[in-house]
């Protein structure tokens, strides 16, 4: 029987895939749909997954209409997510997983968005999860079971014995990473998020609880990414953010961000005194089966995944508070982005340094290069003269004050953007501030 259902499965694959024809013609019989999405049989998961997903894989018509009906395919999708999910299930196989992978499906085609099915997924999964609530709660098992695994599981740990290049990614990982960037890319847009989606996903991770995370994940960079990215589009690239999230938001890039660019600065500079092996290489825990084109790529090597977080997430979530900031910034900003502006530029230098050239292991791609080639000096218009900003070692003229406005601007219930506006500079320094805004958003 399972080799009958098996071989039935595939033929609808094969009949479904690139052909919008075939696909019109089984996704209008919604209860088939809901027939193949009832097998239990856990060999035969994957394959269901795969016919759901091919059937509406790149159908405009098909999925544009999705939203419009109630009794819908996301809706016995999650039905079959949710009824064995809970907390402790989540990391006990890769079914939820494979669920997360081909989510996207649903609501992107290559790489543009359908704004209403982003809209209707995050309502729909955020509902489902109420209804299970006595036995689901994400915030919980980020903030609770996730935070606790990654103080005690360090990436050493699960190094594969007898060989230090392979670390074997343990589910807990694998599924928070791949949940992450699901409903990051739930929410992201062309230029800004989608706000309407991006007020059900705040529910499952908070921008505090986002710090929390990124400081016990330790050499985990792949995890690390995966919050960068859900930060960027869930809140910096996200216009509607309530008062207290602007200030967890400055927040974090002031003492974390800046932070992790230095720290990724110091081991460009000294990789060789790190103990972690230089061809080191994650391997997953559970069988990927079929590839996701829309599924966010990450490399295998642990460096070259760092190197992804520092540029992809990091410099990229500057350069988004950049954009949202800009039309209405403060000194606070100016303060932050000229710190920001001196760092990457020491970044560069890092790169540009002939040790950083010879190290073995420290690819830095053309596209990386490229990010960075915008970041120059300015000039002495640009500068007041006063003591603004003062002659640094090294050449480049850095804001020796940035630090203390900022200190003395941070109070915990104040408003970051109630400071004067770079429009109530002096002109040196609003041209200094404008020069800098377009260096961090600019790459």
């Amino acid at each position: 029987m399972e080799k009958y259902l098996k071989n039935f499965l595939c033929f609808y694959v094969f009949f479904c895939v690139n052909n919008p024809e075939n696909q019109q013609l089984v996704a209008h019989d919604i209860s088939l749909i809901e027939e193949l999405l009832s097998i239990s049989n856990p060999s035969l998961q994957p394959l269901l997954i795969r016919v759901v997903s091919e059937i509406y894989k790149d159908n405009y018509s098909l999925l544009i209409n999705v939203p419009q009906n109630n009794n819908n395919v996301i809706k016995f999708l999650l039905e079959k997510f949710f009824k064995h999910f809970s907390n402790e299930n989540a990391v006990k196989n890769d079914f939820f997983i494979l669920c997360l992978r081909v989510f996207p499906t649903f609501f992107q085609i290559r790489n543009n968005f359908l704004t209403q099915n982003q809209i209707h997924f995050a309502s729909r999964f955020y509902l489902k999860m109420a209804e299970c609530s006595n036995v689901v709660n994400l915030n919980d098992f980020f903030c609770k079971n996730l935070y606790n695994f990654l103080v005690d599981n360090p990436i050493e740990k699960h190094t594969l014995p007898n060989d230090d290049n392979t670390v074997k990614v343990p589910l807990e990982i694998s599924f928070a990473v791949t949940f992450l960037n699901t409903f990051s890319q739930m929410v992201a847009g062309p230029s800004f998020s989608n706000s309407v989606a991006c007020l059900n996903n705040k529910f499952y991770l908070a921008i505090k609880d986002i710090t929390k995370l990124l400081k016990a994940s330790g050499d985990w960079f792949n995890l690390k990414l995966a919050l960068i990215t859900f930060l960027n589009n869930v809140y910096i690239r996200n216009k509607k953010l309530e008062d207290n999230e602007v200030i967890d938001l400055y927040t974090i890039l002031k003492e974390n961000m800046l932070h992790e660019i230095n720290e990724y600065i110091r081991f460009v500079k000294r990789r060789h005194l790190y103990s972690r092996p230089i061809f080191q290489r994650f391997i997953f825990s559970f069988e990927k089966y079929y590839p996701i084109d829309v599924e966010v790529a990450y490399s295998d090597l642990v460096d070259e995944v760092y190197n992804q977080y520092i540029l992809f997430g990091v410099v990229t979530a500057f350069k988004c508070y950049a954009d949202h900031i800009k039309d209405q910034p403060s000194e606070n900003d100016h303060a932050i982005l000229d710190d920001y502006v001196s760092t990457l530029s020491d970044l560069n230098d890092a790169w540009g340094s002939v040790q950083t050239q010879k190290g073995v292991g420290m690819t830095v791609s053309p596209i990386m290069n490229k990010m960075l080639l915008p970041i120059d000096e300015p000039t002495e218009h640009d500068i007041n003269d006063g003591d603004f900003m003062m002659p640094q070692t090294g050449g480049r003229k850095k804001d020796l004050s940035a630090q203390k406005r900022i200190e003395q601007n941070d109070q915990p219930n104040q408003r970051i953007r109630a400071g004067k506006s770079p429009q109530d500079f002096s002109d040196p320094r609003r041209r200094l501030y404008q020069k800098n805004l377009e260096r961090a958003t600019h790459y």
